[in-house]
């Protein structure tokens, strides 16, 4: 397809049941100002009736496909990039909201700054539409001074690498769909896939910055431009209560991206002592509940092969 053809963005939803919420989703990009995108709605096979209402809506900019089997989640997203006709790729989880303004936004950012090629923005968690009403706007937010959102790639890296947090979930960023396409096809996305795909535990993180790399900008924006649902079903609550199996993830991920050398180390092993006290302070259990004994335990296993460069076990039970 020659690029006049293309259209601007490729808005992809990966579904897979939760018709109500996917219902909200699509209509939330149906109702961008900016108009120019197509929207690319994946069933997993769905067992839920999805089709039907997507069949239902009444928008050439709407494709619909829908896998011959249940894929998951990673390969879902996977299926969606491969997909993709825009020059611009974004994700929106089936049971998250795009608000209105947010692809003019995004356009205007792009215009702007036309060496730039990695947009990282934030969303609003929310557990009910109520909580959205400010941000459901009758004209597009004011981007004032954005010239401070274009940073500096080797500075990002370098607080990357030592797990200076940033938004990474599919929703926060927009991509070239040529670079997205590109790294589905590489052998290290094929790691990260063969070893995380099961839970997608660090993959839109391995995602974003495997992309982000290859460029000496990225625009990182904290104004919100999507609403993220929370409810009993996210699924990363579940996977990251085996502490062993959220470090080796972590680990395996960034040893992926970046260099560490010497004392880098010791990166590791402070992020460990992190993330491990975060989940005890986290933990709505008593103090000396067994969970809290596992986590330990799991801890000084990690610290034990980091520390002599034992290869990590990815093929963990996750769940518990």
């Amino acid at each position: 397809m020659d690029d006049i053809k293309k259209p601007f963005f490729t808005v992809a939803i990966p579904a897979y049941n939760r018709l109500a919420y996917t219902r909200q989703a699509v209509e939330s990009v149906l109702s961008q100002t900016f108009i120019d995108f197509e929207l690319l709605v994946v069933d997993d096979f769905s067992t839920e009736d999805l089709l039907s209402y997507l069949g239902s809506v009444d928008d050439k900019r709407v494709r619909v496909y829908r896998n011959e089997k249940n894929l998951g989640i990673v390969f879902n997203w996977r299926k969606c990039i491969e997909l993709a006709e825009g020059k611009w790729f974004r994700f929106l989880l089936n049971d998250d909201v795009l608000f209105k303004d947010a692809l003019e936004i995004t356009a205007e950012l792009i215009e702007k700054f036309k060496d730039n090629y990695v947009i990282v923005t934030s969303g609003k968690d929310f557990t009910d539409e109520n909580q959205l009403k400010s941000f459901y706007r009758t004209g597009k937010m004011d981007v004032a001074d954005s010239c401070r959102y274009l940073k500096n790639m080797d500075e990002i890296i370098q607080k990357r690498k030592r797990f200076t947090q940033t938004w990474a979930m599919p929703n926060s960023y927009t991509l070239l769909t040529k670079d997205l396409k590109e790294l589905v096809k590489s052998e290290k996305y094929k790691l990260v896939e063969d070893n995380l795909g099961k839970t997608g535990h660090c993959v839109d993180y391995f995602i974003l910055y495997a992309v982000a790399i290859k460029y000496k900008t990225m625009i990182e924006m904290d104004l919100p431009l999507y609403g993220v649902r929370c409810h009993p079903g996210s699924f990363s609550k579940t996977y990251n209560m085996n502490l062993l199996y959220h470090l080796n993830g972590d680990k395996f991920v960034h040893y992926l991206l970046y260099s560490y050398k010497g004392f880098d180390k010791f990166i590791m092993i402070r992020h460990a002592f992190y993330i491990y006290f975060n989940k005890i302070i986290s933990n709505k259990r008593k103090i000396f509940s067994t969970l809290i004994f596992k986590w330990t335990w799991q801890l000084i296993v990690f610290l034990f092969s980091h520390i002599f460069n034992i290869k990590p076990n990815l093929n963990l039970k996750v769940y518990g």
